[in-house]
């Protein structure tokens, strides 16, 4: 029996995501995250594997990123292969069953066994794979697609200025830098109760008051096995401690497809479709959507005309601070015209016509979120 097998634990199996929660960051943790996180002991473990190989002068990197994931060549006379999130996925789900020892990782790297990719393909002619044996199975795949969750990462796994290609790799591999939460993009809507980040991301399992909480739940748990690895982590992969926010921030999840969700239909991001054969709803997305630019420095707003037959209207939305900055998506939206006249939050145009053409106004606060308002002082309904 390998060594990690032999320590005894029972894995809490995570509940269930509901369709509709409300509460404090802390309930929410305590409730859904925690549980999918290995014992401690198992985190401590395969977080001390992957600072000891990357301390290696000669060690593979596995880096996040790049068009030609899965082909092992150099730079800055490094070996690295560029991956997907399949790296982190199967860790922590073999951290979590015992299903490997990190004692091995030399050779699940060197070797090929540690996934690098989520589905194998042969790659272009010119780029085939030259690493890696294996993708993501489909099983470890829809452990967490199947219940809308997605594989987060603490800190950026991307190129920053000061970021070196070891730090990168590291934080692609360390469990310390990985927590669950629900996919705020593609399965549920997660929203903000009355506070705000730095850049409001739409999906909060990229909020960074989110992730500094998940690694202070994970520092708590590591320091009773290994007291100084949080440090040792931090300091290797280039991070730096932040602060503890409240965990009596409020947060509020919904399954897209909820009757919740959907009652006012303008809050939360969609994907916009790009494959070549449409469902009728992703057909019907692409005819009804407005493509809308606010500017900060002109009155923060830009509204037009829309007709109610459009309804769902999809606005694409981005703002510019002036006209020399640069663009920055906020979201697709999924607007329910109807519901929103009735709630006022939109008029009819001309006003007191009775017709179907409607004004829809988007107006951007100092604070950066985006609502939907008729004018000022007027009811609203908060986009993001």
């Amino acid at each position: 029996m390998d060594r990690i097998a032999a320590t005894v634990h029972t894995i809490e199996s995570p509940p269930p995501l509901r369709d509709s929660w409300r509460g404090t960051l802390a309930e929410f943790f305590a409730t859904y995250v925690v549980p999918w996180w290995p014992p401690p002991d198992r985190i401590a473990a395969w977080t001390e594997a992957a600072i000891a190989w990357h301390q290696r002068p000669d060690c593979l990197l596995l880096v996040r990123g790049s068009a030609d994931k899965g082909w092992l060549h150099r730079a800055s006379g490094r070996r690295i292969v560029f991956t997907d999130n399949a790296p982190g996925i199967w860790i922590l789900l073999r951290a979590r069953d015992a299903g490997a020892d990190p004692v091995c990782w030399p050779d699940l790297i060197e070797g090929g066994r540690l996934p690098v990719l989520k589905m194998r393909s042969g790659g272009r002619p010119d780029r085939p794979w030259t690493h890696a044996t294996t993708a993501l199975s489909h099983h470890d795949a829809n452990v967490l697609w199947s219940s809308g969750l997605k594989h987060c990462h603490i800190f950026d796994l991307r190129g920053r200025p000061g970021h070196r290609l070891t730090q990168r790799s590291l934080r692609n591999l360390a469990l310390m830098n990985y927590f669950v939460f629900p996919n705020g993009i593609k399965h549920f809507r997660t929203e903000r109760e009355g506070w705000s980040d730095e850049k409001n991301a739409t999906d909060l399992g990229e909020s960074r008051t989110v992730c500094d909480y998940a690694l202070h739940e994970l520092i708590l748990r590591v320091r009773s096995v290994a007291p100084d690895l949080p440090e040792r982590f931090l300091s290797a992969a280039g991070a730096v401690m932040p602060s503890k926010p409240e965990g009596e921030l409020r947060i509020r999840i919904e399954r897209r497809d909820s009757p919740a969700a959907m009652t006012l239909g303008a809050r939360g991001r969609t994907l916009k479709s790009t494959s070549a054969s449409q469902s009728p709803q992703a057909t019907r997305r692409e005819t009804n959507t407005r493509l809308w630019t606010l500017r900060r420095d002109s009155r923060a707003h830009c509204h037009g005309v829309v007709d109610l037959s459009e309804s769902p209207l999809y606005l694409d939305l981005s703002w510019r601070p002036d006209s020399h900055g640069d663009t920055i998506n906020v979201g697709i939206f999924r607007l329910d015209l109807h519901a929103l006249l009735a709630g006022g939050y939109i008029r009819p145009d001309p006003v007191g016509s009775g017709g179907t053409r409607v004004r829809l106004r988007v107006v951007m606060t100092n604070d950066g979120r985006f609502y939907i308002q008729t004018k000022r002082n007027e009811p609203s309904s908060l986009l993001v």
